[in-house]
C-alpha cells in the first residue's frame, strides 16, 4: 500500500514514521451538555489505524481547569448553576497540534435539592443560602441531588390556650411547639451533611385548638439505599390550664402549658405549669450523633383568684401572673396582669419560633391578658382594660379583649382565655375562649 499521499506517515530510510508536518483532523458534531453539576462535552470519534490523538480542553470561563483525554468525550465536575462555561477543544498528535476549536457556551441550571412548600434565598453571614419551607399538613419529601451541608429546624405546633368555663377563673397560655434543630453546640445552629440521594419525608403538626396539646412535626431522613438515618419529632406544645373544678394544668412532650388556679368553693388550687418532656433522638447514622437538640421549656403557676400562668416557650420558662401597685390617683390601688409566655427561638433566618402564648387574666383583680412570645397569642382581659404605658395608668377601653392565637407555621401557644366575676360573658359568644396554637413548620437550609 502507497504511503506517500498520506499526511500523516512518510518514509525516512525504509521506515514508516509519523509526519512531523501533518496536521491532526478537525473535530465534528460537537456536543455539551450537563447533568446537575458535570458539564460533559462529546464529539465524533476519529480513528486512525497506529496513531493516538490526545485532546487538549480548555475551560477559557468559568474556571473549571484543563483536562487531557485520548477518548472522544470529557466531563469536568464543580459546575455551579446560573454560571457560564466556555471551552476550547485541541487535538494533537505527539507535538504536533491541529486547530483550535472553541464549544458553544453552556449555562447549567440546576436544583442542589427538591421539595418544599416555597423556596427563597436569602444571605447567611453574607453567603446566599436556599431556603426550603414545608408548611403542608400532609406528607411532603425533601430530596437531595448534590451533597449539602444544611441547616436544619423541625417545630410543633404550638398548644391551645386554656379557656375560662367557671367565674372567677381565666385560663393559661398554651406552650410553644417543641423545637429540634443541628447544632454544633448548645446554643448555635450548624450543618449536617446530606448526601446525594438523600431523602427526607416531612408531616408538619397542624393549627391546634383551645383547650388541646399541639401536634407533632416529622422529619424522617434515608439514605440513597432507603435506610433509616435519623427519626427527628419536634413535639407539640402543651395546652394551657383551664377553670375546670381543680385548675389542670395542660399535659404534652413539648413546652409547658401555664397552670391554673380557681376560686370555687374549697376549690382554691394553685397550679404549676406542666413540665416540658425533652426527646432524645437514637440517629442509625453517625453524622447525626450528638447533633440535635430539643428546646422546651416549663409552664408558668397559676393562682387561684389570679391571672392565669403563661405557656413555656423554647428559649425560656412561662411566667406567673405580676402585680403592679399604684400610690397616684386615680388609679391607686393594684393592678394584675396574666403571665407572659416563655420566649421564642431565633433561629438563623432571623424569624421566632416556638413561644409560650401568654395568660388571660379576670376582672375581680386583673385587668390585662399576658403577653405571648413573639408570634404566640396574647391573654384575653375582661372589660379591656389596658395598661397605658404613656400615663402610667390602666385605662378602660370598650368591650372585652379576647385571647389571641399563635401565629401559623411558628409554633407558637396560644393565649389564655379571659375570666368574669360571677357569670359568663353571654354578650360575647366566644367569651372566655383560649386562642388557638399555631401550626409547626420544617425549613432546611443550605448554600448556593
Amino acid at each position: 500500500m502507497s504511503l506517500q499521499n498520506n499526511l500523516l506517515f512518510e518514509i525516512q530510510n525504509g521506515i514508516i514514521v509519523v509526519n512531523t508536518l501533518a496536521v491532526p483532523p478537525s473535530l465534528t458534531n460537537i456536543q455539551i451538555y450537563n447533568s446537575f453539576s458535570n458539564i460533559t462535552i462529546e464529539w465524533d470519534p476519529t480513528t486512525i489505524t497506529g496513531v493516538i490523538i490526545t485532546y487538549t480542553i480548555n475551560c477559557t470561563q468559568g474556571g473549571l481547569g484543563t483536562k487531557n483525554t485520548t477518548s472522544n468525550s470529557i466531563t469536568f465536575p464543580g459546575a455551579i448553576s446560573g454560571t457560564t462555561y466556555s471551552f476550547t477543544i485541541t487535538p494533537s498528535i505527539g507535538s504536533i497540534n491541529g486547530s483550535t476549536i472553541s464549544t458553544p457556551n453552556i449555562t447549567p441550571s440546576f436544583s442542589l435539592a427538591t421539595g418544599g412548600d416555597s423556596i427563597t434565598t436569602a444571605n447567611i453571614n453574607g453567603i446566599p443560602h436556599k431556603f426550603h419551607k414545608f408548611t403542608s399538613t400532609t406528607s411532603s419529601t425533601f430530596t437531595v441531588n448534590l451533597d449539602i451541608n444544611a441547616y436544619i429546624l423541625v417545630v410543633g405546633s404550638g398548644g391551645g390556650g386554656g379557656s375560662q368555663s367557671a367565674a372567677y377563673a381565666e385560663g393559661c397560655g398554651g406552650g410553644g411547639g417543641g423545637e429540634v434543630f443541628y447544632t454544633s453546640n448548645s446554643s448555635n445552629a450548624g450543618t449536617v451533611l446530606l448526601k446525594t440521594g438523600t431523602t427526607c419525608t416531612i408531616t408538619v403538626g397542624a393549627t391546634t385548638n383551645k383547650d388541646t396539646n399541639g401536634n407533632s412535626t416529622t422529619c424522617t431522613i434515608k439514605n440513597s439505599s432507603n435506610s433509616l438515618l435519623i427519626d427527628i419529632i419536634a413535639k407539640g406544645g402543651c395546652f394551657g390550664g383551664g377553670s375546670s373544678s381543680l385548675g389542670i394544668p395542660g399535659t404534652g412532650n413539648g413546652s409547658g402549658g401555664g397552670g391554673c388556679g380557681i376560686n370555687r368553693g374549697s376549690n382554691t388550687n394553685n397550679m404549676n405549669g406542666s413540665n416540658a418532656t425533652i426527646t432524645t433522638y437514637s440517629p442509625v447514622d453517625e453524622t447525626f450523633f450528638g447533633k440535635y437538640t430539643n428546646l422546651a421549656k416549663n409552664g408558668g403557676v397559676g393562682n387561684h383568684l389570679e391571672p392565669g400562668g403563661g405557656g413555656g416557650g423554647a428559649s425560656s420558662n412561662g411566667l406567673g401572673f405580676t402585680t403592679t401597685y399604684f400610690t397616684t390617683s386615680p388609679n391607686s390601688g393594684y393592678y394584675k396582669t396574666g403571665g407572659n409566655g416563655g420566649a421564642a427561638f431565633v433561629w438563623i433566618d432571623g424569624n421566632s419560633y416556638g413561644g409560650g402564648g401568654g395568660g388571660g387574666t379576670n376582672n375581680y383583680r386583673g385587668f390585662y391578658g399576658g403577653s405571648g412570645a413573639i408570634n404566640a397569642g396574647n391573654g384575653g382581659a375582661y372589660d379591656g382594660y389596658k395598661y397605658n404605658p404613656s400615663t402610667g395608668y390602666y385605662a378602660s377601653v370598650d368591650g372585652s379583649i379576647q385571647a389571641s392565637s399563635g401565629l401559623d407555621n411558628y409554633g407558637g401557644g396560644g393565649g389564655g382565655g379571659y375570666g368574669l366575676a360571677g357569670t359568663l360573658d353571654i354578650s360575647y359568644p366566644n367569651s372566655g375562649s383560649g386562642g388557638a396554637g399555631g401550626s409547626g413548620v420544617v425549613i432546611i437550609a443550605y448554600p448556593v
